[in-house]
């Protein structure tokens, strides 16, 4: 069992990359926590 961590910045401009981001995070089973920076969003996959 491998553990997957990505971070991505979340901004006015990329928002829609993020959302992105999230729903395949939430597809995949991922734990979806926002970092101490509230501009960054953390993905954990185990």
């Amino acid at each position: 069992m491998t553990q997957f961590t990505f971070t991505w910045q979340k901004s006015s401009s990329n928002g829609r990359i993020c959302n992105a981001k999230i729903s395949v995070c939430q597809l995949l089973g991922g734990m979806l926590k926002e970092t101490r920076q509230a501009t960054l969003v953390q993905c954990n996959l185990v």
